[in-house]
């Protein structure tokens, strides 16, 4: 329920602060794609839970994590993800920095409870993510 309730407050702010690209169809991120980006990033002892949508050109990215979590980290985390994600799905794959790509990024990272830990974004021009 509360992973549900972080997705929505992404995909909120992703409609309010990212545009689409008119007439295109962006390439769908496969449910397999997805399966090991939350796997690899559940991987790390502080994540609790992970989610992946995707609105066209929108990924939306959703981390809980601990409550021993710092800011820092938990961008450090935001930032694996979505180099996970990027790996796997058909967007750019990432170097040293994230690099452009196909798709915008959305990534929220929240504490059980569901208050905000960090929120950042990453439109596909950009090479790295503002948080």
């Amino acid at each position: 329920m509360m992973l549900k309730t972080a997705i929505a407050s992404i995909l909120l702010g992703c409609l309010l602060t990212c545009g689409m690209v008119a007439g295109e169809n962006a390439p769908i991120v496969s449910e397999e794609a997805k399966e090991l980006a939350i796997i690899s990033i559940e991987g790390y002892s502080q994540v609790q839970d992970a989610a992946i949508i995707q609105d066209d050109y929108t990924l939306s990215l959703a981390l809980i994590v601990g409550w021993s979590t710092s800011e820092k980290y938990g961008k450090e985390l935001g930032d694996n993800f979505v180099r996970l994600v990027k790996t796997f799905s058909p967007d750019d794959p990432p170097g040293k920095e994230i690099g452009e790509g196909i798709y915008n990024y959305i990534i929220g990272v929240y504490y059980p409870d569901e208050s905000e830990l960090a929120l950042g974004a990453k439109v596909s021009y950009a090479d790295h993510i503002t948080w």
